[in-house]
């Protein structure tokens, strides 16, 4: 199947499914996001630059595709030491509402950059996993390809950030929290059938 038909596919089958939360404004997401995880666990890189891995062209000083990613979350030697250790995490904001099927396929072709840090000159991040604030589990096809793909779906829960791919609570993180589910890594996801 090729990029254009996954893409008119999530369109046109998961048209319902939208992001979830109370938040009118992308800026409004953003900022909550970072206040709930301005914590010791993560350290929060925001509006990361990248370019896409696979064009023909080359990656940089090319005029290969820019991408942007909203942020990236690098774990703290706290989270490594609690479970967290799979690098680390890009997160797309979007505000209340917005179609998960656009967003999705936006994630998808995240997972193809290479990202340059905006803190550390020279540095190249390359995400392990990927996911989406705010949005709970839309069900479908898109499920199914957030688990193959390593997209957690990212919403909040009375004082926590849930980090979810789904079927499972993958993440948990509050101020002074943070649970790591010890069964689950980015190599053992199983699809959904349904």
């Amino acid at each position: 199947m090729s990029a254009q038909e996954l893409k008119s596919l999530l369109h046109r089958r998961e048209s319902s499914p939208r992001t979830t939360g109370n938040f009118s404004t992308h800026k409004a997401a953003e900022a909550f996001f970072d206040k709930m995880l301005g914590s010791e666990f993560f350290r929060i890189e925001k509006e990361v630059m990248g370019r896409r891995l696979f064009d023909d062209k080359p990656v940089w000083g090319g005029n290969g595709q820019i991408m942007r990613l909203d942020r990236i979350l690098h774990p703290t030697e706290k989270a490594r030491n609690i479970g967290w250790k799979y690098g680390a995490i890009g997160v797309e904001i979007k505000k209340t509402g917005e179609k998960i099927g656009g967003v999705f396929t936006q994630v998808l072709e995240q997972r193809q950059g290479l990202y340059q840090s905006n803190e550390l000159r020279g540095t190249r991040i390359l995400p392990t996993v990927f996911a989406i604030f705010p949005s709970e589990n839309p069900g479908g096809v898109i499920h199914s390809l957030a688990i193959s793909q390593v997209i957690l779906f990212c919403f909040p829960m009375d004082d926590s950030i849930i980090f979810t791919d789904g079927n499972y609570k993958i993440i948990s993180i509050s101020e002074d929290h943070f649970y790591v589910n010890p069964k689950w890594s980015p190599s053992t996801r199983k699809g959904h059938r349904g």
